[in-house]
C-alpha cells in the first residue's frame, strides 16, 4: 500500500510539473486575442497610410504603377482584416473552452486571408481582361471599394473560399483519360450481366421439359 501511494504521489507531481511548463488553454486563448488585436491596430494604420498614398512600408522602392499597387494593397489589407475579424469572433465565442491546439489557426488567420484575397484578385482581374474588360491603369474609388469588399469577404470566409478553390482546381485540371476507362468497364459489366441472364433463361427452358418428362414417367 505504501509503494502504491508513493507511485500515485509521484505521478501526480510529475503531471503537475509537466502541466506547469505548458501554457494553459485559457492563456493561449488570451494570447491569440491580444495578437489579433495588435494585428488589427497595425492593419488600421496601414489602411490609413495606403489611403493617403504615403506607403511608409515601401520606402526606397519606385512606384511605377501606383494605381495598380494601390488596388492590390487595399485587397490584401481587406483580406487580412477579414481574417482578423473572423479569428476574433471565434476566439471570443470559444474563449472559455478554448483549446491550445488551435493556436496556429488564429496566428495564421490574417496571413491566410491576405493570401486568399490576392488569389481571388488575380482571378477576377484576369477574367476581366480575358472578357475584354478594362483592366488598365485607371482605377477609381468605386473599383477600389469593390475589391476591398471582396477581399474582406474572402478573408472572413476563408474556409468556404478553400472549398471553392478546390472545386475550381478540380474542374480546371480534370484528367480526361479516366472517363473512357470507366465507360468501358461499365460496358463490360453490362455485357457480363446480359450473358448471365441469357444463360439462366436457357437453363430454365431446358429444365422445364425434363421435369415434365420425369413427372409423366412417374405417373
Amino acid at each position: 500500500m505504501k509503494r502504491q501511494n508513493n507511485k500515485d504521489s509521484h505521478t501526480l507531481l510529475s503531471t503537475h510539473h509537466h502541466s506547469g511548463n505548458r501554457i494553459s488553454d485559457r492563456t493561449a486563448g488570451n494570447l491569440c486575442i491580444f495578437y489579433l488585436l495588435l494585428i488589427l491596430a497595425f492593419l488600421g494604420w496601414l489602411l490609413f497610410d495606403t489611403w493617403i498614398g504615403r506607403y511608409s512600408l515601401l520606402v526606397g522602392y519606385a512606384h511605377q504603377r501606383e494605381q495598380t499597387l494601390r488596388l492590390i494593397a487595399f485587397t490584401l489589407i481587406a483580406g487580412a482584416l477579414g481574417g482578423v475579424v473572423n479569428g476574433l469572433r471565434s476566439t471570443l465565442q470559444y474563449r472559455k473552452v478554448f483549446d491550445r491546439r488551435h493556436t496556429w489557426k488564429y496566428l495564421c488567420a490574417p496571413w491566410m486571408g491576405a493570401t486568399l484575397a490576392l488569389f481571388v484578385y488575380a482571378l477576377l482581374r484576369s477574367s476581366t481582361a480575358a472578357l475584354g474588360g478594362n483592366a488598365g491603369v485607371n482605377v477609381g474609388n468605386v473599383q477600389v471599394l469593390s475589391y476591398f469588399a471582396v477581399g474582406a469577404l474572402v478573408g472572413y470566409g476563408s474556409k468556404d473560399v478553400f472549398f471553392w478553390l478546390d472545386a475550381r482546381v478540380a474542374k480546371l485540371f480534370q484528367v480526361a483519360s479516366d472517363k473512357p476507362k470507366k465507360t468501358r468497364s461499365r460496358k463490360r459489366n453490362g455485357n457480363k450481366v446480359k450473358r448471365a441472364s441469357r444463360s439462366a433463361a436457357l437453363a430454365r427452358k431446358e429444365s422445364v421439359p425434363a421435369y415434365n418428362q420425369a413427372m409423366e414417367k412417374v405417373n
